[in-house]
């Protein structure tokens, strides 16, 4: 989400949490169900992205790390000690 949405999206929220707290609400609780909807928002489309990601084969994925990197660069890392 660019930045003018973001700004909408939490000027949104504050309009929301305004609405309560001139409604009587408890500002306090109004205060963290504003950041924890804000976070929610922000972190939702990461959340979904990483949900997604396919099935990671540790092996293959290990042998990769080595070739493309600790036999190019000469790199000792003793986590690549168990690859066969």
């Amino acid at each position: 989400m660019a930045d003018r949405e973001w700004d909408l999206v939490i000027q949104s929220e504050l309009d929301r949490s305004l609405r309560k707290i001139n409604a009587n609400a408890n500002p306090d609780l109004v205060l963290e169900e504003f950041a924890k909807r804000v976070t929610n928002k922000l972190l939702h489309p990461i959340l979904t992205e990483l949900n997604r990601t396919e099935e990671i084969d540790l092996r293959s994925s290990k042998l990769e790390y080595e070739k493309n990197y600790l036999q190019k660069y000469g790199i000792v890392a003793d986590h690549m000690n168990d690859v066969e």
